[in-house]
């Protein structure tokens, strides 16, 4: 990942972004991580048609791996059904409830100013779980993700699509044991 990172020849990470990238990487991603793979399999065990796409896809790229060949930064690129069930199980799960930030200036929403220098919370819960948002918001779906954020993959080049489309890459690095929980489901019993 960190050389795919660095051999973005259209203006990608510095070497510096890079490194500190992969340094957030290793220190966020302890809890969170295990957390998020853990109702990943819930979800997928209570969505057996999920379970079922998801596996469709898995194996159609271990068919064109080596037996002992592990994935690539490429294979990742092409499981776009993965990145929609990892999107929706991070809509889904909301088990960080949000983050607190400064106002930089005074705005004005529906009426009421909020004050330069307040403090807001910005509530992750509150917006994951809005009905108005999504149709059945609480309800595990990630085909909703096939319309709601059809680029694909292999197009996005930078951690900047984030603000575009909510699918940082990285997001399809972290649960990449999922591709084996698929794949190689004996192994783990």
């Amino acid at each position: 990942m960190l050389g795919e990172l660095l051999e973005d020849g259209d203006g990608g990470f510095t070497e510096e972004e890079a490194v500190d990238f992969m340094l957030a990487l290793l220190v966020a991603g302890y809890d969170t991580t295990s957390t998020i793979m853990t109702l990943a399999v819930k979800f997928l065990t209570e969505t057996p048609v999920a379970l079922a796409a998801l596996r469709e896809e898995h194996d159609s790229i271990q068919e064109r791996k080596q037996e002992s060949e592990a994935l690539s930064w490429s294979d990742y690129k092409l499981m776009p059904f993965t990145q929609c069930v990892i999107n929706e199980t991070l809509r889904v799960a909301n088990f960080i409830s949000g983050v607190f930030r400064g106002v930089m200036s005074d705005v004005n929403i529906k009426g009421y100013t909020i004050p330069k220098g307040w403090k807001v919370f910005a509530s992750f819960r509150a917006v994951h779980l809005d009905q108005d948002l999504y149709e059945d918001a609480r309800t595990f779906n990630p085909w909703r993700w096939q319309v709601l954020c059809p680029v694909p993959l292999s197009s996005l080049h930078h951690i900047g699509c984030y603000l575009l489309c909510l699918q940082p890459q990285i997001v399809i690095f972290h649960p990449e044991p999922l591709h084996y929980f698929i794949c190689f489901p004996l192994l783990l019993f």
